[in-house]
């Protein structure tokens, strides 16, 4: 039996103008389709995209299409990719990007012959008015390091927390054994986090195996409150993690802390982009919200947590001005 050494996971929902593309992409690996495999979740999505699927599974064998009979979110398509994953490695990619084929067989087989619990690679962005730019940790290629050096080294100095810059060890990810968080949008750094500190081996590979093409329509870009409130969940999870991050490094553990700080506080002061601020609240739950209560902030970001009713009150009124400020000010630059 032929091994397969590379699955790739592609959670799907409301797709159907960009899927083709991201496919398409990948179907241009230099790899016998044998050695590969394509896993497309389709997370109980309202818009199917049946016929693209079914004409890229007619032509390609290797071509895995699973349909949630509950919508999980990204985070629940991908525990379900990982889940019946048959590769070596594991690698995911967002139904609006593309993958750079051309790097893929050279990472996996660097990945594969120093059996690397992860591999980094380099990434590009396209972004909106067609300039390119690629962006990673500046170190030397094909140097191995533990997932502790590399978190202490790259924490706050290039490391990117989406999960399609990485290669991963199937073997590794069922050791440690740790899912996505599933029903929110902002569901990854957590989970990138948990798996580099735990990591034995990582890897450097100094070319671009991604594209992420920059979406101003995108979840990363939206006003919806479960974005913002969901953001502040997140880093909730960073905090909590960090705790247990003590044992393996106190100094990974201080920065998670703070980046999850950071991700609260951030949360809370774009509190006014929000489409609903009572929805926000609501999403949060109150026993998030005494958690929140009970560590130390600075006063507005304080008051809006102790006083919920009343922020939601003033942001009603002021909320509007301050997003047709916005929205004036971009107008303005595009002059």
């Amino acid at each position: 039996m032929v091994q397969i050494k590379l699955s790739y996971i592609i959670p799907f929902y409301n797709g159907q103008d960009t899927i083709y593309s991201a496919l398409n992409s990948i179907y241009t690996i230099d790899m016998e389709e044998e050695n590969f495999e394509v896993i497309v979740v389709d997370d109980k999505s309202p818009v199917p995209a049946s016929e693209i699927l079914e004409t890229f599974s007619s032509q390609h064998s290797n071509l895995r299409i699973i349909h949630h009979t509950q919508n999980k979110r990204q985070g629940g398509a991908k525990n379900t990719g990982i889940k019946v994953a048959k590769g070596e490695y594991i690698a995911f990619a967002d139904q609006d990007d593309i993958i750079n084929p051309l790097q893929i067989r050279a990472a996996y087989n660097f990945a594969s012959t120093n059996q690397l619990d992860m591999l980094s690679c380099l990434y590009s962005v396209h972004y909106e008015d067609d300039s390119m730019k690629e962006y990673g940790i500046d170190s030397p290629d094909g140097m191995t390091v533990t997932g502790k050096e590399f978190c202490e080294n790259h924490f706050f100095a290039g490391v990117n927390l989406a999960p399609w810059s990485y290669l991963y060890r199937r073997e590794f990810l069922l050791q440690v054994s740790r899912p996505f968080e599933e029903h929110v949008l902002m569901e990854d750094a957590d989970w990138i986090a948990w798996h580099l500190i735990h990591a034995n081996k990582i890897g450097y590979y100094k070319h671009s195996i991604y594209t992420w093409i920059m979406n101003p329509s995108s979840i990363t870009h939206s006003s919806h409150f479960l974005h913002k409130a969901d953001w502040i969940k997140m880093g909730c999870r960073k905090i909590r993690d960090a705790k247990l991050y003590q044992n393996i490094s106190p100094v990974f553990s201080d920065l998670m802390t703070f980046d999850g700080r950071e991700n609260i506080r951030g949360g809370f002061m774009r509190l006014w982009k929000v489409d609903c601020y009572s929805k926000f609240y609501k999403h949060l739950g109150p026993e998030l919200m005494k958690d929140l209560e009970a560590m130390e902030w600075n006063q507005p970001v304080a008051f809006m947590i102790r006083y919920p009713k009343l922020t939601c009150a003033f942001l009603y009124i002021i909320g509007p001005i301050l997003k047709i400020i916005k929205s004036i000010r971009q107008k303005f630059r595009k002059v």
